[in-house]
């Protein structure tokens, strides 16, 4: 069964000195405001082949402040330059496209090169990231990943309609989640702080696989292992955090089908991700039902994941609840890097697939697909609380990304 067929049962990527971005970086006031304004700038999109933007002014209107622009078929995620003026975005489609577009500091959209895309090197491709001049994709119904090289002559776009180099996953048999998990499925790919690792957590493998970046060139990327994960769990999305004191880097994994959250040691040397705390933690509350069989997996199912800019706290989005679903909490160990589970937060809708942090982390856009809407929170800072602002919009359709602009 493809991602989308289930879909229609029920993207922070840092990387050193070119990295890119899904709203964590330091925001500065939008032309046309006046000082203190902090307006900010989203990219919407989702499974009805349209790119939207919108404009937050705080305290509390979401609205659009451009046209939207057809991409594709299925536009499930978003890339962003460390500019924020170009926007790679994937095209959940069969053979994966994957589009470049300019994006003006006022959320104007246009197409940059193919307009018809270029080739991911695989089907369903669900996420990217940014390494120096590399594009990484990961295919999700093909379990697989495709590089491609963004030319540097020509301003954002991609060098060939083709990937330099793809990488295929394979497991043997099937695992315990047997319809979810016959083949590799790749969910994400994330780099490290330090630009040197690119890692695909497998859905269907229940693995994380570590790709070593190439020093000059994209093809020069390394297969390098794996991390292994609890059999069934379904390891989706990784986001990474590194302590400005010691230095020392953290990488936080949300996985779908055990509904958990699991804590690593990031080594930049040897790419090792080492297990925090003995073993993961649900991203519910106690005596939770999670529902769902053991063929199909649970109901209640975990997505994205992100860490507030100062460290404290890691969120993790939760699916599968036939009224609203919510955001669950986490509080952060600063000297362990552990977390722990504080409470879950009404997402102000249904399947939130999808959500993002601003820049100083003051507010969290929420991507709820199945109510088709987008919200927006304000966090506290010293509780890691959220509190709905007023701000919202509903009529983005299957809203699948809600990511701030740098």
């Amino acid at each position: 069964m493809t991602r989308l067929s289930l879909v229609a049962a029920l993207a922070v990527c840092l990387s050193g000195a070119s990295a890119s971005l899904q709203g964590h970086s330091e925001h500065k006031h939008r032309p046309g405001h006046g000082a203190g304004a902090r307006d900010e700038v989203l990219l919407a999109s989702g499974y009805n082949g349209t790119v939207y933007s919108l404009g937050f002014t705080p305290p509390s209107t979401l609205k659009h402040v451009a046209e939207p622009l057809k991409v594709g078929t299925s536009p499930s995620w978003i890339t962003y330059s460390r500019a924020g003026k170009h926007a790679y975005v994937t095209d959940e489609s069969e053979p994966g496209k994957v589009y470049v577009l300019g994006v003006k500091h006022n959320g104007a959209l246009h197409h940059i090169g193919q307009s018809d895309g270029y080739e991911t090197g695989g089907d369903g491709p669900v996420a990217s990231c940014i390494v120096k001049h590399c594009l990484f994709i990961a295919n999700y119904n093909s379990g697989s990943l495709g590089i491609q090289e963004i030319a540097r002559k020509h301003e954002g776009s991609l060098k060939s309609s083709k990937p330099v180099k793809q990488f295929q996953f394979k497991r043997k048999g099937t695992g315990p989640v047997k319809e979810r998990q016959d083949h590799s499925y790749a969910h994400d790919a994330v780099a490290s702080p330090d630009g040197g690792w690119v890692y695909v957590p497998d859905l269907g493998a229940d693995v994380i696989h570590h790709i070593q970046v190439g020093k000059t060139s994209c093809k020069q990327a390394k297969r390098r292992g794996g991390t292994r994960v609890d059999a069934g769990s379904g390891p989706r999305h990784l986001v990474f955090y590194k302590d400005g004191q010691s230095g020392q880097q953290y990488a936080y994994l949300s996985s779908e089908l055990a509904t958990t959250l699991t804590a690593f040691r990031h080594d930049p040397k040897t790419g090792l991700l080492e297990l925090i705390g003995g073993q993961p933690v649900p991203a519910y509350p106690p005596g939770t039902d999670r529902g769902g069989s053991e063929d199909a997996g649970p109901q209640l199912t975990v997505a994205e994941v992100a860490v507030s800019p100062d460290g404290r706290f890691v969120y993790v989005s939760n699916r599968g609840d036939l009224h609203e679903d919510n955001i669950s909490i986490f509080v952060r160990d600063a000297q362990t890097g552990a977390v722990t589970f504080q409470q879950w937060i009404p997402s102000g809708g249904r399947n939130p697939r999808h959500f993002s942090l601003s820049g100083d982390g003051s507010y969290l856009a929420v991507a709820n697909q199945l109510s088709t809407n987008v919200v927006i929170f304000k966090r506290d800072a010293q509780t890691g609380l959220l509190q709905k602002t007023g701000a919202e919009v509903d009529d983005v359709g299957a809203v699948a990304f809600a990511g701030f602009l740098p």
